[in-house]
Formats: structure tokens, sequence, C-alpha cells
């Protein structure tokens, strides 16, 4: 009887371990599933409209650009980046009036870091900009 109980043990350890061996790394150990992505993100505080004519904020990063409404007080952009590697990337945050005109206009260089979320034997492996955060009523205004 102690014969059984043992191999059924040895058993149900087999299968366990075979389940985390399945989804493991390289190196044989466990690595858990966060994702991430190749990005800049910019955070936008204070949209209120600070001078009348302002429509939206546009933030451009390496070609690619988004739109930001103004129609709350906070929000923000992540823009995918193009070449993935720790480097850095100009960011460029312009406030946008209802004509098309540029009223306000900032840039700053992000630095992209390497970003491995599930440990740096496990995928993926990712290139991000994170914690940029502009204040719009402190960006340059070219409004008389």
């Amino acid at each position: 009887m102690a014969l059984c109980a043992a191999t059924t043990a040895v058993s149900f350890l087999s299968i366990l371990g075979a389940a985390f061996v399945g989804g493991g790394c390289s190196d044989g150990g466990y690595c858990t599933d966060i994702g991430c992505a190749n990005a800049v993100r910019v955070s936008l505080v204070n949209k209120v409209d600070p001078v009348a004519g302002a429509a939206y904020v546009r933030v451009c990063a390496e070609g690619q650009c988004e739109r930001v409404g103004l129609d709350r007080r906070t929000g923000g952009a992540s823009l995918s980046v193009q070449e993935p590697s720790e480097r850095d990337v100009e960011l460029d945050v312009t406030v946008v009036g209802r004509n098309g005109q540029t009223l306000a206009r900032d840039t700053q260089t992000a630095t992209l870091e390497k970003v491995q979320p599930n440990g740096p034997d496990c995928e993926p492996t990712c290139y991000e900009a994170d914690g940029h955060s502009y204040d719009v009523r402190n960006l340059e205004w070219d409004v008389d």
C-alpha cells in the first residue's frame, strides 16, 4: 500500500512539473505572461483651454502623431517606435488652434529603455520610454 501511494505521489509531481516546464523559460524555469510594447508614453495634464481658440494637442514621435482632445484635464498618448533599441527619441508636443495654427509647442528627448517584464530569461523584450509628462499650461505659447 505504501508503494502505491508513493508511486501516485511521484506521478502527480511529474505531471505538475511538466505543466510548469511547458510554460517556462529557456533554463526550464517558469515565466509569467506579462506583455509590453515598443512605445513612448506621454502624459498630458491641465489640458484646459488656456487661450481662446485651442482645439487639441498633437503628440509626435518618429513621424507618428496622436491627437489628444482638450475635453478632459488629463490624458495622454502612446506612440509605437519603429526601431526597438536603447536610444533617444525626440518628442514633439503641439497645441493646435481651431484654425490649424500652432499655439504652443515643446520638444523633449525620451530615452527608450530595455524592459523585460517577465525577467531576463523570458520573453518578451521591449523598449519603452515612460514618465514624460507635460503641463499644457506651461508650454511656450505663441499667441498675442
